[in-house]
C-alpha cells in the first residue's frame, strides 16, 4: 500500500534524530466519514498528540486550495516529496508537513518542531514526452481548444508551432496516461481534463516556462498607470498579476508580466520600457494563438502564472480565478 509505505518511511525518519515516538492507523473514508487518510499519534516528551493526516506523493501549487480548506491545528501532511519552495508556502499559510526525508514543520497547542535537514536534494521527476518543451505546447493548445484533437497532426503541429513527429509522441504519451480516449480511427476524445491541467501547469513552471523567458525590464515612467498602456492585442497581452487585476479586481500588482508574439525592440519603443535584471516587468514569448482582442491572457495561463510565484496572496488570488472562471471548464 503506497500510502501505508509513505507513512511509514516518514514517521521513522522522524524518530531517528528526533525519538518522537508514533502510531498511526489508517481511517476507511466511506465509514468514517472523513477525507483523511490516517490517524497518527506522535509522542512528544512523553505527552501523544492525536494528528489527521492527509498522505500525498508530492505537492503542487494547485493542490493548495484544497489543502487550506481541510487544515486545522490537528492535521498533518505527509508527503512523499516536497520541493523547498513549496515548504516556505505550507508554513506561510501554517500547514504542518512531514516528509520521508524527516523533514517537519509542526505547530500547534504548544508543540513546535521544525527540521530541515541539509544536503536531501529531490531529484525531479524524469520527463516524459508529454512534458517536453514542444508537448507542453501541445497540450495546452488541446486544453483550450478541445476540439483541436480531432484536427490532422499536420494542422495540429502547425496550429502548436511544433514539429508534426511532435504530435505522434505526445498523443502517444496521452493515450498512456489515459488522457487521450481513441474512440476510432478518425474520432478521440481528451479526458480527465482536470487533472491534465494540473501537471499541465506544474510542468510549465518547471520545464516551458523559463524556454520562453525574454528578460526583465522596468518601465521608463511611472506604472501606477500600467493599466493605460496600449498593448497590441492579441500579439501582446497581460498576465501574471496584471492580469489578475483585470480579471478578479482582487490584487494590486508589484510584478507585471506580458506575453508577446511581437519583436522585442519594437515592444520596447511602444510601451516604453528598458532592461534591467531587477525589473518588475517580466516579458515572455507567446507559445500559443488567438484572435480575441481581450488585453490579457486566457485565464489558465493567469493562474499558473500566480501559482508559480509561490505568494500566498497570489495563490489565493488563483484560486478565486480558478472557482469564478476555470473550474466549469475542467471540471
Amino acid at each position: 500500500m503506497e500510502g501505508q509505505r509513505i507513512v511509514d518511511i516518514a514517521l521513522n525518519q522522524l524518530k531517528e534524530p528526533t525519538g518522537v515516538g508514533f502510531r498511526y492507523e489508517f481511517l476507511h473514508h466511506k465509514a468514517e466519514k472523513t477525507p483523511f487518510n490516517c490517524k497518527v499519534l506522535l509522542d512528544i516528551d512523553g505527552i501523544e498528540k492525536t494528528y489527521f493526516c492527509i498522505i500525498r506523493k508530492e505537492i503542487r501549487e494547485h493542490q493548495l486550495a484544497k489543502l487550506q480548506e481541510l487544515v486545522t491545528d490537528n492535521t498533518l501532511l505527509i508527503a512523499e516529496k516536497i520541493y523547498p519552495k513549496m515548504k516556505a508556502v505550507l508554513r506561510d499559510f501554517n500547514i504542518n508537513y512531514l516528509d520521508t526525508q524527516g523533514n517537519i514543520y509542526l505547530k500547534n497547542k504548544g508543540v513546535f518542531l521544525f527540521i530541515e535537514q541539509p544536503g536531501n536534494k529531490i531529484k525531479q521527476k524524469e520527463k516524459t514526452k508529454l512534458f517536453t518543451p514542444a508537448g507542453l505546447k501541445v497540450v495546452f493548445n488541446l486544453l483550450i481548444n478541445p476540439h483541436l484533437v480531432n484536427q490532422t497532426y499536420r494542422d495540429i503541429a502547425k496550429e502548436a508551432g511544433v514539429a508534426l513527429d511532435t504530435i505522434n509522441k505526445t498523443f502517444t504519451a496521452l493515450e498512456q496516461k489515459k488522457y487521450l480516449l481513441r474512440i476510432n480511427n478518425k474520432q478521440r476524445q481528451l479526458q480527465n481534463q482536470k487533472q491534465l491541467l494540473d501537471n499541465w501547469i506544474a510542468n510549465y513552471n518547471d520545464v516551458l516556462r523559463e524556454k520562453v523567458f525574454l528578460g526583465r525590464y522596468r518601465f521608463a515612467t511611472e506604472t501606477k498607470n500600467w493599466h493605460q498602456l496600449n498593448l497590441n492585442s492579441p500579439q501582446t497581452q497581460w498576465g501574471g498579476e496584471p492580469a489578475a487585476n483585470m480579471l478578479t479586481n482582487y490584487i494590486q500588482p508589484g510584478e507585471f508580466c506580458i506575453y508577446t508574439q511581437e519583436e522585442v525592440p519594437v515592444l520596447m519603443k511602444n510601451l516604453k520600457i528598458v532592461p534591467d535584471d531587477a525589473g518588475k516587468l517580466f516579458l515572455y514569448r507567446k507559445f500559443w494563438r488567438t484572435d480575441d482582442q481581450e488585453k490579457t491572457v486566457l485565464a489558465s495561463i493567469v493562474y499558473a502564472d500566480l501559482l508559480n510565484t509561490g505568494d500566498p496572496r497570489n495563490i489565493e488570488t488563483a484560486n478565486i480565478l480558478y472557482n469564478e472562471t476555470i473550474k466549469d471548464k475542467f471540471e
